[in-house]
């Protein structure tokens, strides 16, 4: 059976403890971007490298590398969902991991397959520490794995340039979304971009990434909503304030 977990800590984990033969990381970040290019896509591969290395250099050869491992994910997933080979999907709270499942029953229901599991690292957690016999694991009803590939339809539909999780379902909204978030978080007293990334991320009620903060501040920037006080060639350490003017 295979399993498809949507952080690359999640695999390293569940490769770690050994308890599962075939670890698939879901890479295509799904809520993020237009929803018409295929997961396998270049489209979605410059967007994992760049969520994961655009801002920190160094992570570049590791991002590729991961692309590399999983691009093909998508295509196990549909080749399981035809042949009816069972799947299990470590379940995380986030438009990343919801997207990802909706696509999956999107799939199952093109061929008629219904052995979609869902499992959480509480679960395993419990398991692990013999509180259970065997991991925790929910499974899809026939119902559920329409209704689910209804929403990635009507996602897919609205083809909005993010999604969010927000009250337990994905919404489709604009990129700018939580600008006034970010906005609201900076004065005229100089903050890094760094400290800024990290206030927002604890801010913003829905889990986002940290490129995803710098990038809303760089268009923030040439917008001249914010401006550069001292300059950093590492873009973290750049210090911002408010413009006024």
């Amino acid at each position: 059976m295979d399993e498809i977990v949507f952080e690359p800590s999640d695999a390293n984990m569940l490769a770690a403890l050994g308890i599962v033969k075939s670890v698939k990381l879901f890479p295509f970040m799904l809520s993020m971007g237009e929803l018409q290019y295929a997961c396998d896509s270049e489209y979605r591969c410059k967007q994992f490298v760049n969520c994961l290395s655009e801002y920190y250099p160094d992570s570049q050869i590791a991002a590729r590398q991961l692309w590399s491992k999983y691009h093909d994910t998508a295509n196990t997933i549909q080749c399981d969902m035809e042949d009816h080979m069972p799947l299990r999907v470590w379940v995380r709270n986030s438009a990343d991991c919801w997207c990802g499942i909706y696509y999956i029953c999107y799939y199952a229901t093109k061929y008629g397959a219904n052995k979609i599991l869902l499992a959480s690292k509480e679960g395993l957690r419990e398991f692990m520490e013999g509180k259970a016999d065997k991991i925790s694991q929910k499974h899809l009803t026939e119902e559920t794995i329409a209704e689910y590939a209804r929403k990635w339809e009507k996602l897919l539909s609205e083809n909005t340039s993010m999604r969010i999780w927000y009250a337990n379902d994905v919404k489709s909204v604009n990129i700018d979304y939580f600008d006034w978030i970010i906005v609201g978080l900076v004065s005229k007293i100089p903050i890094s971009v760094g400290e800024l990334t990290a206030n927002a991320l604890k801010a913003i009620s829905s889990p986002v990434s940290d490129w995803y903060i710098m990038k809303r501040i760089e268009v923030l920037l040439k917008k001249d909503v914010l401006q550069v006080v001292i300059s950093n060639k590492i873009f973290y350490n750049t210090i911002i304030q408010r413009n006024e003017e």
